[in-house]
């Protein structure tokens, strides 16, 4: 096995700490395990070097320490760009900064271990999202039992580039060998990562952290979920009150309507009060906000920025955000005309942040400004497709976009 690591991830090497102290469990079909990974991005492409059949079969310590794992640990140690993190690379080379880079950013420590596992549970959720779809929400059958009915699934499926599906391998970690080790080794794991679905939404979450406060190791573990921020309620919160620290990330995609429109079906002021509980917390690192970038919202994010950093308060913040994916689907930014994208870019650049600068703030809006010139860049102005995209969910969710989009979108969706 490679030794101790002393390098840092950085835009002139191929470093990524992921593979040195994470295993991620992430893509199942029921009960069984399909494939180790060090990081959720890498699953992006499918057919990697480190998918392998029989991988059900090993416990995560045990893929750890396979050869797959060394041979990518020595790869990025030595300046090689391993096949299987194209998300990162091609990111960097569209000149955004890509989540190798901050892999370091909540365990900076030397040491070479399995101490982090990012696992998912479930696709149960209490949301659907318009950037969704149902292999992370059980809510999705509803909506695809609409389109079945009126002879819409097809073009649901063309206009959102294949994304939106009605088949899907689901995760049912529960009963695996992967999920039992982890009941049994709760003081391996010093930090925590869980998505969904929600997980909050899930009784067996529940039921993990308590076996961690019940073992007497939650007091040494961080906990870090990709989360919608809609259920921190009495029990929750008395939950992460027991643990060292919390880093969530919390998914919010707008502000006020805009929140209605995508993060269907609650609201901004539920989601509001749910953060309002949450950054009384006394354990918490930072506060994290993530944001899916898409047409839908690009130019309202002056707006979205703002709101943020009006909740951080005296914490720290950081922000991240990330295109919708697939790129070509109908809301995708690089379908929006470059009028459009370089009036989100004005929005963003003529504001007044004076009151929340910090370095960080400055790296964030950074990475969102790369966002919008990538898009500007590879433009692919289709009008007729986002209207396809946006139109059809309207017409599952009982929605029209004139009254929740900006009206310069809305005045090109309807005009050009």
């Amino acid at each position: 096995m490679v030794g101790v690591v002393y390098v840092k991830p950085e835009k002139h090497n191929t470093y990524c700490d992921y593979p040195f102290k994470q295993i991620s469990l992430k893509h199942w079909n029921k009960n069984k395990l399909l494939e180790y990974t060090p990081c959720c991005m890498m699953m992006d492409y499918g057919n990697n070097m480190m998918q392998w059949k029989g991988a059900s079969d090993l416990d995560p310590k045990e893929a750890f320490e396979s050869v797959r794992f060394d041979r990518l640990r020595n790869d990025l140690k030595s300046g090689v760009k391993n096949e299987s993190c194209k998300t990162c690379w091609n990111s960097e080379r569209e000149g955004i900064t890509s989540p190798r880079l901050y892999s370091m950013e909540h365990d900076d420590e030397s040491t070479f271990e399995l101490r982090q596992l990012d696992l998912s549970i479930s696709n149960k959720c209490n949301l659907m999202c318009r950037m969704c779809n149902y292999g992370s929400s059980h809510k999705f059958l509803k909506e695809l039992k609409f389109f079945k009915k009126n002879n819409l699934l097809d073009r649901v499926k063309k206009a959102t580039s294949d994304y939106y599906v009605d088949e899907s391998y689901l995760p049912n970690s529960l009963s695996s060998k992967q999920f039992d080790w982890l009941i049994d080794n709760t003081e391996k794991i010093k930090i925590l990562k869980i998505s969904g679905g929600e997980p909050f939404y899930d009784d067996n979450v529940i039921k993990l952290l308590s076996k961690y406060v019940s073992d007497n190791t939650a007091k040494n573990t961080i906990l870090q979920f990709n989360t919608n921020g809609t259920l921190f309620n009495d029990k929750t919160l008395n939950l992460h009150k027991q643990f060292k620290s919390i880093d969530h990330y919390i998914s919010v995609d707008g502000v006020d309507q805009m929140y209605d429109y995508i993060r269907y079906p609650y609201t901004f002021k539920k989601f509001n009060n749910s953060i309002l509980n949450y950054v009384n917390l006394p354990n918490i690192l930072a506060l994290r906000f993530a944001c899916v970038i898409s047409s839908l919202n690009i130019l309202n994010m002056d707006e979205w920025l703002f709101h943020m950093l009006s909740l951080s308060g005296k914490h720290k913040y950081y922000f991240s955000f990330q295109k919708v994916r697939p790129f070509d689907r109908g809301i995708s930014i690089n379908l929006l005309p470059i009028k459009l994208l370089e009036e989100s870019k004005d929005r963003l650049l003529n504001n007044d942040y004076s009151n929340f600068y910090s370095h960080r703030f400055f790296d964030d809006c950074k990475s969102l400004i790369e966002i919008i010139d990538g898009a500007i860049k590879h433009n692919k102005c289709n009008r007729k497709k986002m209207l396809e995209e946006i139109t059809l969910f309207d017409k599952s969710r009982k929605q029209n976009y004139e009254n929740y989009l900006d009206v310069k979108l809305v005045d090109w969706l309807k005009n050009e």
